[in-house]
């Protein structure tokens, strides 16, 4: 008989190829390559193209808004990368959000939108690890989708971040009425799943007006209030819920009050009987048909809060025919983007997860909807897009407008109902708008005798005054800032019969630049030195290197620094002098060694046992 030795393994989700990596294609679609390739492992540069509006200083161009153009895999890998980036972005984006191809299979003019579902995962796995790292200890990644894959990107999500770091599953309704040509069910919503980087991520909740309705109790200093009752209602309200929260309270006149619900079964009280004891001159007791009970006070002007739903209708957020009417407004002579988002969609999302000064991130850019809103809002924005149609069409001109102030739609302006007259407290202008339409709706039907009178006449004038609003439009961005545009530079590499070798523009200052970047150095150039980390030096020699010239760079060091030197050749015995003349230092070929160097960091991050050239200075 076997034993059993307990549970083994652990929940995931498989799917075809799920050890390997994607490589964006230039000309559409992916390619299949193993880990620690170096075409998904390159850090790239990121190149100034151009400037719109008020920018920082060449030096300090990380901190602006970035408009990135290139494959989200290699801008992402290069913010968490650069040195000059990643002290900007690593660690520090309060809100992610994603709105990937959904994988319909439909040919979405401006996507590429049909990926087999095991590219589809993949590509989104990796998209979503580079995004973690990037994020906040405090914030949070929101990723749209239908419901093509939204069940196993849950799943994904779940690896990556944590059951417990899951947050919601919002359905936005995207249509405002069905489609009658559907086959089976006419879809109505899209899903966005929403994850903290952290346990305990809270949301900024929405402010609303109290109902006056609601608080009609006046305290001692005139504060309108409501009572509630001490004892806990709905989740978690059972006297097995919490055992400690089932107590007797005494009430004023001797009686011991337990907490039994409405229908006589046991429950339990908001309070710990410690609680109660210190707060007990807080209580209400109140008698409302069941005896004496114990009551707390809701003020009016404490519950001006309520927390996110998880149900966003068109009412309140837009739906998707109103994000097209968006961007038609902006490019009337052009095709509408497909998949466009309304502003007051992004306003949400972008108000819940994040606050004025915070970075808004969004690798997926599309018609730029996310980066135009954050800009709005006063956020800071980073956003990538690698269809260079899309960007000449859509991303560029929507964004440069939000930044001269002739963008005038989304949530440029506000529209709100405002009373013509003066309301009773109790009355919103929505309140009295409905009112009369309900009126007039009555009258026309002719149901009320005598409205021919004078009499009638007067006081239906009367009452339709009384009512009367009218809608008002005021200006919420007049335009400023700015932003940069970066390009994410060309591979380092070329290939030549399999061969591996350094690209033609890989020279000079600019091979040390881009030597700089795939080891954390700080790309900083102090003849005969291209870079720093800490204390170590660097140094990158387009030509052969020998002791002699060892000794020339050595010498060149400050006390207490070490050197890496990178180098196109290479003197097997310099190698070896380097190691015994300052320790801690290294001589080293390239491109073998950057090549070699990718395939190390992936063999120490999936926890394999490698075996090979582990040893080997020439395969560094």
């Amino acid at each position: 008989m076997v034993e059993y030795e307990g549970p083994k393994g652990r929940l995931e989700l498989t799917w075809t190829n799920k050890h390997m990596r994607l490589l964006s294609k230039l000309g559409g679609g992916y390619e299949w390559t193993t880990p620690g390739d170096y075409r998904t492992s390159e850090v790239r540069l990121l190149h100034d193209v151009e400037t719109v509006g008020k920018v920082h200083g060449k030096n300090d161009r990380a901190q602006d808004n970035l408009l990135i153009r290139g494959d989200a895999l290699h801008a992402l890998t290069a913010l968490g990368n650069l040195p000059e980036f990643s002290k900007e972005y690593t660690g520090k984006v309060k809100l992610a959000y994603l709105d990937p191809p959904f994988n319909t299979g439909q040919a979405f003019t401006h996507y590429e939108d049909a990926l087999e579902h095991s590219v589809w995962l993949t590509m989104m796995r990796d998209r979503l690890r580079q995004i973690k790292d990037l994020l906040a200890p405090e914030g949070s990644v929101w990723l749209h989708l239908d419901h093509v894959e939204v069940h196993r990107a849950r799943v994904v999500m779940d690896e990556i971040f944590g059951p417990d770091n899951f947050v919601g599953d919002i359905s936005w309704e995207k249509v405002y009425s069905p489609r009658m040509d559907a086959k089976q069910f006419s879809v109505s919503q899209d899903s966005i799943l929403v994850y903290s980087k952290s346990p305990g991520w809270r949301p900024n909740p929405f402010v609303i007006a109290p109902n006056p309705e609601q608080f009609r109790h006046i305290d001692e200093e005139g504060r309108p209030y409501r009572s509630d009752p001490l004892r806990k209602w709905g989740k978690n309200s059972a006297r097995a819920d919490r055992q400690n929260l089932w107590y007797g309270i005494e009430a004023p006149n001797g009686e011991t009050v337990w907490p039994i619900k409405p229908n006589g079964t046991e429950g339990n009280w908001r309070w710990q009987e410690s609680t109660y004891l210190e707060r007990k001159d807080e209580v209400d007791w109140l008698d409302k048909g069941n005896g004496l009970q114990p009551y707390l006070r809701q003020y009016a002007d404490e519950s001006t809060t309520r927390p996110p739903e998880t149900l966003w209708r068109t009412a309140d957020v837009g739906h998707s025919q109103e994000g097209k009417a968006e961007i038609k407004k902006l490019f009337p002579t052009g095709s509408a983007f497909d998949t466009p988002k309304p502003e007051r969609l992004m306003e949400r999302i972008i108000y819940i997860g994040s606050d004025a000064g915070d970075i808004v991130l969004d690798c997926f850019a599309g018609s730029g909807t996310t980066a135009a809103v954050a800009h709005k809002m006063d956020r800071r924005w980073v956003t990538v897009e690698w269809e260079a149609a899309t960007i000449e069409r859509f991303t560029m001109p929507r964004l440069t407008r939000v930044v001269d102030g002739t963008d005038r739609g989304g949530v440029s302006t506000a529209s709100f109902r405002e009373a013509v007259g003066v309301l009773p407290d109790s009355v919103t202008p929505q309140n009295a708008y409905d009112a009369l339409r309900a009126l007039n709706a009555v009258v026309a039907s002719g149901s009320i005798e005598g409205t021919d009178s004078d009499p009638f006449k007067a006081t239906l004038k009367v009452v339709r005054d009384s009512l009367k609003t009218q809608m008002v439009t005021e200006d919420r961005w007049g335009g400023g800032g700015g932003f940069r545009v970066l390009d994410v530079g060309p591979s380092m590499f070329t290939v030549d019969d399999d061969d591996v070798y350094l690209s033609r523009w890989a020279v000079g200052d600019q091979l040390g630049e881009a030597v700089a970047a795939q080891f954390d150095f700080t790309f900083e150039v102090t003849p005969p030195f291209a870079g720093r980390r800490g204390d170590v030096r660097l140094a990158v020699v387009d030509g052969f290197v020998n002791q002699e010239f060892v000794d020339y760079l050595l010498s060149s060091l400050d006390p207490g620094e070490l050197i890496e030197i990178y180098a196109t050749g290479v003197d097997p015995d310099a190698q070896t002098y380097i190691k015994q003349a300052l320790r801690g230092s290294r001589l080293v070929k390239i491109p073998a060694s950057i090549i070699s160097s990718y395939r190390r960091a992936n063999r120490r991050s999936s926890g394999l046992n490698w075996f090979g050239d582990h040893n080997s200075e020439e395969s560094e």
